[in-house]
């Protein structure tokens, strides 16, 4: 069997040379004595106020500052007056840390969690969930949302992400009438933009409260390559230089010579009186790496601390045997005791929550980690390092929004320890042009981000009247602000037409007309032109229009020159604005355009007519997620009549998009090759290539996890990372939870789902809290 190992485990686990490692400066730090009594800042306060009076809120404040404070307070009050709140984020991962957050400042019988993949304490007065379950409860379940009184939009900002944002514009339009709304946001500029939305698709006025002052100021300083630290003027002097040198070598090879690079280590050494620090870093490989090369040289850890770290480690060991082994666990195992960790969305949710708890508890130093661990939870540190501001964004590499980098940097700056949060933004010699430089007054407006699945229009053909359905289609946030786009650029042209029709009146009567010497001259330049160009056609039609005007001895030439150029340059400024305005015009129709087209595919598929749903529809209807293509491969008997472990191969492959390096151990399963036949079919048929995402990659791991096979085992059948395979398996489970509501009285295909979904939910696939 062929042998895939991750890049973590490449690296064979050696002895670490003995020699005496670096141990940081030390300040002395105090954990402030608690007074018992919480003082709130004045946009809590205010917050506070405007909730205890009923109405939905929008708080808009930078990342650290607490917004979070305002919903638990919230919550509380509630609670003590018998009615309940939801609170929703954009993943499972935060809605899993939010509920044990909840659980843990609330009491467990007080928080529940609905995910797609687990239920706990449905009934709890507080229940934590992803937004997609908010807003499926919205559409077909609204009577299990009578008791609560708030929902929480907690990162509302996610409005604008190109994958989720659809969730959020539908759990605003559906959210019950009762519901009020309370957002948080991280500091964004069309924050009143958002809230006038809101009101006008709700009918209810959204008060907003923003927060523009960080109570933690944020000082953000550049790390050149040669180690030394720099103000944003001086650093934009030296990229420039850096850039220009580096456009020379570039151009003359021979000149060519290893770029000076601060080690991890080196970097450190500057910023040792700023730690703990988050290190962002933009490849998963890359934290590890990094992690690795600085614990060859630093130990952050005195005795005691690494006693108390040995205990957290070896109880979540005792806790999930089979997650903490192998050789990437001993390498991670090593650099913990150090003090250094990383963090990622390829390791396994337990080894996560083991470094999410050692830092909690000042246990770390240094964590490298991605962006996500900025999303949501609260990890605040002395400083964020920004190993470079240049990402994959899945189609390209680009530079970091402003939004993307405060809310990393946000994360800097700890209250009761810290008089400034820093940020470090390491000037990468390769690359220095695609250097970083940001402004929280530059930060990126919200945009709506509207994508009608067929989800969404059977949903609404279902469970909403044609003037609701008008509404999504008309008063989602996408369509408001081309409205309002719109709107803006007709005053526009408005405004530019009285210019113009105000500056053709100084010109003579035969301006712009070929008897004006002025146009004449245009005119003759322009034939040049089309001689150049080979416009044999065109050249001889203007030639011809010259020939037949007979030319005006004009005595206001050099008076309407400068009229003329003015105009001139207007009518070019009008064009523009008005082909802006027709482009707009044609998007405000797009929303409607794109539900006209899904719903004629889905006719023409036999899932309903009109209103008139068939079983296909019934079933697509309970679907989230690819409903099509997995319709269709329970309507083809795939699910149902193949062998158990083979359908679960072909369910695993849903919506995975494998990349270029990854790799899964071959092994002939026959239904994936029915399973490929059938995605063929549905593309020939018409089926746009995003509703039929399938691939038989991770069909092997699946199959072999069904009849018994262990993780350890999964892995060495491929190049994905624990978490990845975790990841596929819990995407698979949800699926299957959907299929076995979908079967309906088919009970066989529902006790199939079932059967599949027992024998993949175990061991280290299994959730934890």
């Amino acid at each position: 069997m062929a042998d895939f190992k991750s890049k973590s485990e490449e690296i064979p686990e050696t002895t670490v040379p003995l020699k005496i490692k670096k141990k940081p400066l030390r300040k002395k730090e105090e954990i402030p004595p608690s007074t018992g009594e919480l003082i709130l800042d004045r946009f809590q306060t205010e917050a506070n106020k405007i909730l205890q009076s009923g109405y939905s809120l929008i708080v808009s404040a930078p990342t650290g500052n607490g917004k979070t404070l305002v919903a638990e307070i919230l919550a509380r009050n509630l609670m003590a007056a018998e009615k309940g709140m939801i609170y929703t984020s954009p993943l499972k991962a935060l809605s899993n840390q939010k509920y044990r957050d909840f659980r843990d400042c609330l009491g467990a019988e007080q928080v529940g969690l609905v995910t797609g993949d687990v239920s706990i304490n449905p009934e709890a007065p507080l229940i934590i969930m992803t937004t997609e379950i908010f807003r499926n409860w919205c559409l077909s379940e609204p009577h299990l949302l009578k008791k609560m009184a708030y929902v929480v939009f907690d990162e509302i900002h996610y409005l604008d992400d190109a994958e989720r944002g659809t969730t959020w514009e539908e759990s605003i339009l559906f959210a019950p009438p009762h519901i009020k709304i309370l957002g948080l946001s991280a500091t964004v500029p069309n924050i009143v933009e958002m809230a006038d939305w809101i009101s006008s698709v709700r009918g209810e006025k959204v008060f907003i409260v923003k927060e523009q002052r960080r109570y933690i100021p944020l000082e953000t300083r550049w790390i050149l390559p040669d180690g030394q630290l720099m103000t944003e003027k001086s650093a934009r002097h030296k990229v420039k230089k850096l850039t220009e040198r580096l456009r020379v070598v570039r151009n003359n090879k021979s000149l060519l010579t290893d770029q000076d690079e601060p080690s991890c280590s080196g970097i450190i050494e500057i910023i040792q009186d700023k730690l703990p620090a988050l290190f962002f870093v933009f490849s998963r490989g890359r934290t590890e790496a990094l992690a690795a090369e600085l614990g060859r040289e630093w130990d952050f850890l005195n005795l005691k601390e690494k006693r108390s770290a040995g205990q957290v480690i070896r109880n979540a060991e005792m806790e999930h045997p089979g997650t903490f082994s192998g050789p990437a666990w001993r390498n991670l195992r090593r650099l913990l005791l150090q003090g250094i960790a990383y963090h990622h969305a390829g390791l396994l949710p337990p080894v996560k929550y083991l470094v999410e708890s050692l830092y909690s508890q000042r246990l770390l130093w240094v964590v490298f980690c991605t962006e996500t661990f900025a999303a949501g939870v609260n990890f605040p540190a002395a400083s964020a390092v920004f190993d470079s501001t240049r990402k994959w964004d899945g189609h390209d590499f680009r530079p970091l929004q402003n939004r993307e980098f405060f809310q990393m940097a946000g994360r800097a700056g700890r209250r009761g320890f810290d008089r400034i949060g820093h940020s470090f933004v390491r000037v990468d010699s390769r690359f220095p042009e695609q250097t970083g430089f940001f402004s929280e007054k530059a930060v990126e407006p919200v945009l709506g981000r509207l994508v009608i699945s067929p989800n969404t229009v059977l949903s609404l053909l279902k469970y909403k009247t044609d003037t609701e359905i008008n509404h999504f289609l008309t008063c989602n946030f996408k369509t408001f602000q081309l409205k309002k786009k719109k709107e803006l650029l007709a005053e526009k042209i408005e405004t530019l037409s009285a210019q113009i029709t105000g500056q053709q009146a100084l010109l003579c009567p035969d301006s712009f007309t070929l008897t004006c010497p002025l146009e004449r001259f245009r005119a003759r330049k322009h034939l040049k032109r089309l001689r150049y160009r080979g416009k044999n056609r065109e050249k001889e039609s203007l030639q011809s229009q010259l020939a037949s005007v007979t030319p005006n001895r004009c005595s206001h030439t050099e008076k309407c020159r400068p009229v003329s150029f003015r105009v001139k340059n207007l009518r070019a400024r009008l064009d523009k604005l008005q082909h802006e305005y027709q482009i707009a015009s044609e998007q405000i129709m797009s929303c409607i355009i794109e539900f006209e087209d899904v719903r004629k595919l889905l006719e023409k598929l036999g899932y309903m007519n009109g209103r008139e749903f068939y079983p296909r529809g019934n079933f697509a209807l309970e679907m989230h997620v690819q409903e099509i293509l997995v319709t269709e491969m329970a309507f083809a008997g795939l699910i149902e009549d193949n062998p158990p472990a083979e359908a679960a191969a072909l369910l695993a492959g849903v919506e995975f998009i494998p990349a270029r390096s990854t790799q899964v151990v071959k092994q002939e399963i026959p239904l994936l090759k029915e399973g490929g036949r059938l995605k063929k079919e549905l593309l020939q048929a018409g089926v746009p290539d995003h509703f039929c995402i399938w691939s038989s990659l991770p069909g092997p791991l699946a199959h072999a996890w069904f009849n018994g096979a262990t993780f350890k085992e999964l892995l060495e059948m491929c190049s994905l990372q624990p978490g990845d395979v975790f990841s596929i398996f819990r995407r698979e489970i949800d699926l299957l939870r959907q299929v076995e509501r979908a079967a309906g009285e088919n009970k066989n295909l529902a006790e199939r789902a079932r059967l599949i979904r027992s024998k993949l939910d175990r061991d280290e696939i299994a959730l934890s809290f």
